[in-house]
Parts: C-alpha cells; structure tokens; sequence
C-alpha cells in the first residue's frame, strides 16, 4: 500500500501499533485510522495480483463448499471458500496478507487453490452465511452471545480474555474471589475451546512470554496473554500443573 501512495512510512508505525494495542489485523487498524476504504484496498489487490473479482452475494452454497475447509480455519484467517470445480477450489480474499496461505490451504484441501477478491464486508457476510448454513457460529457471533454472560480475569484483556458461563465443577461467581492467576488460566483454556485449538503453547523466554495455539497445524501468537503471563509464568504453570492433575514439585521430568 505504500508503493501505490494509500499509506505512508509514519502510518505504518501508527497502524502497527493499533493493531498490536487492540489485538487487530493491519488491515482492521487501517480502517480504524481511516487511511484507506474497502474500494481503496480491493483495488490495490487487483491491480498487484491481477485477481479477477468475484460478487459473493450471487454464490450459491453447496454441501461440498460447506465441507471443504475447517469453519475454525475460516474464521480464524478470514477467507471465503465459494466454489469446488474439479480439483480446484475458488477463494476469496480481501487483500494481499492472505496470499502466505496458499501453500497452507492446498495442503488441507489437497486441491489446487485459485485466488479472488472481493471487499471485506462481502466477505464477512459471506462467512457468516456460510458457517450458519453450516451449523457453525463465527467468532464475532460467540462473542456476541456471551457478551454480558462472562467474566475476564483483567480489564487489560478484553473480549478474546472471556471465560465460560460455567466453568467445570465451579461457578464463575465463585472465581471472581479467587486468584488472578486462575482467571487467567480458565480463560486461555477458555477461549482455546471456543476456537477448538489441539495445543496451548505456554513459552517463557528471557525477556518476555507467550501463549501459542495450535489451530489446524498452524500456531497463532496470543499478544494479549504475554504481560500477564511473563509476570506470573511460575504462577500459570503450577496452576496449569494443578488443572492437571500432575506433580507441581516435579520440575526436571515431564509429566
């Protein structure tokens, strides 16, 4: 977007911080800022890509689109399966970020994938659509259905921090007296069922911490667990230990 004049280097710093303060893609920190609109952005992939547009909203869903990619998948990377022809899959894309994907789609497909663009909103509802027909909720529409229901463990963290209603064999009331560090735990675990993720990836390193989830073979950073995290790692992973079942005076061996 910088070589067709959309954004400059100063916006970058601004959209990069945007986006790691409010836990969003560049593109979504892009409108925030109000550097650039749907049409802005469409136009910039067909013109680098030569993509040819496709209009969602005349797209029948079938059996084989509802099938053919994980509805984690989808929601979590934000493209739009529309058609099956023979060994080819047809996806929308709605800009140029998705295209490191490629190689990640044909594997779970095992197909040949061909790339089109169509604006973000189209997209978005397009999804929605899908995944309904599906039987499927996306992820704006989970946190809508708890909003007002769930409890975070830290004001810092927002919606991806939400806990369940109900938590096993405790009631969320009972952990709001609880510590700090068992809210945190309850809600990585949490949100890790809600996206149904295979890993929680806890990672210390010298200077700071992660939380990593494994969805579809693919790891997805969690920037807003590392502060808390790094913190109180000793703390999270006696927790962790203790959800377990394990021995939290083993520290040598795994468990």
């Amino acid at each position: 977007m910088i070589d067709h004049d959309i954004i400059s280097g100063k916006d970058l710093v601004n959209i990069k911080k945007v986006s790691t303060d409010g836990n969003k893609s560049q593109i979504e920190a892009i409108f925030e800022l109000k550097l650039a609109d749907e049409d802005k952005i469409l136009n910039v992939l067909v013109k680098e890509q030569n993509l040819e547009v496709v209009d969602l909203s005349k797209v029948e869903i079938t059996d084989e689109i509802k099938a053919v990619l994980p509805s984690n998948y989808i929601n979590i990377n934000f493209v739009a399966p529309f058609k099956v022809e023979g060994n080819t899959l047809h996806i929308a894309i709605p800009d140029s970020s998705k295209l490191g994907l490629m190689r990640n789609l044909k594997a779970i497909t095992k197909k040949n994938i061909e790339l089109h663009a169509a604006k973000i909103t189209p997209i978005s509802e397009f999804i929605e659509k899908l995944l309904s027909e599906s039987g499927d909720v996306t992820t704006a529409s989970i946190r809508k259905e708890n909003k007002g229901k769930t409890k975070t463990f830290d004001s810092d963290l927002g919606e991806a921090g939400e806990v369940l209603e109900k938590a096993p064999e405790e009631d969320i009331e009972a952990l709001e007296n609880e510590s700090e560090v068992i809210k945190f735990s309850t809600a990585v675990v949490a949100e890790a069922i809600k996206l149904g993720v295979s890993d929680i990836h806890i990672e210390p390193y010298r200077f700071s911490s992660r939380v990593r989830y494994r969805l579809d073979g693919m790891l997805i950073e969690k920037e807003e667990y590392k502060k808390f995290l790094h913190d109180n790692y000793g703390a999270v992973v006696t927790r962790f230990k203790i959800m377990g079942k394990l021995d939290i005076a083993e520290r040598r061996l795994p468990q």
